[in-house]
């Protein structure tokens, strides 16, 4: 079948590469060149700028309408999940936080501690139920002057307790043995009493001030008193 030669071939559609659309986009866009022009210099037809302008357009807004200050890149989709695990991470942090609290406030309890501060004096069970209570909220990153300030008791007897705890002397000494807790307390109170038992058995022998002894005559005294009529 031969061709008709009166009949125009279709020219085969070129297909231009992004940066050409980019650019062909941006010289139309500054009126550089017309529609026209644009497509007799990319060697296209003119529907084919009308489109790649129209999809320019449309993409752009897109963009700008998905773009956050501050995070570059991120679709409204991908902001939104990192929000949302941003609110689950929150809603976890929270709950281990309130479940650390109750686990002390019924620690505590278990011990046989009521609210407030810990009493001055407790057994060594107790300082071992404590210390461990510490150490469980530290595991799960509270520090130990929280966990300790929740349970009402000091940071220095923690310290105390757990230097003691390693040496395996949490018991007390017995609370009426002075010279056991304070040596050197009860050695000054010994030294006090006894300047005090010799001060005062020095007042008692020495001779008041108010008595007064007659001396006794000499015998050559008495011999004259005799002698004379």
């Amino acid at each position: 079948m031969m061709s008709d030669p009166t009949v125009k071939q279709r020219k085969p559609r070129r297909r231009l590469a992004p940066s050409e659309k980019y650019e062909m986009f941006v010289a139309v866009l500054t009126e550089q060149s017309t529609q026209r022009e644009a497509a007799a210099r990319w060697d296209v037809d003119r529907t084919a700028v009308v489109h790649t302008c129209r999809v320019a357009k449309q993409g752009a807004s897109d963009a700008l309408a998905a773009a956050v200050p501050g995070r570059p890149g991120q679709t409204a989709e991908a902001i939104q999940l990192a929000e949302l695990r941003h609110e689950v991470q929150r809603l976890r942090s929270t709950a281990t936080e309130q479940a650390v609290a109750l686990h002390l406030h019924e620690g505590k309890s278990v011990l046989g501690l009521s609210a407030g501060p810990v009493p001055s004096r407790v057994d060594a069970d107790t300082k071992a139920g404590l210390l461990v209570l510490i150490d469980r909220a530290e595991s799960a990153g509270w520090s130990t002057r929280r966990a300790a300030g929740l349970l009402g008791v000091d940071l220095d007897r923690v310290a105390r307790w757990r230097a003691r705890q390693r040496q395996d002397r949490l018991t007390d000494a017995h609370p009426g043995k002075a010279g056991r807790l304070f040596p050197s307390r009860c050695v000054s109170t010994q030294l006090r009493a006894s300047r005090s038992r010799l001060r005062r058995g020095a007042l008692r022998l020495r001779p008041s001030a108010r008595t007064t002894t007659r001396p006794e005559p000499s015998p050559a005294c008495q011999q004259g008193t005799g002698a004379s009529p």
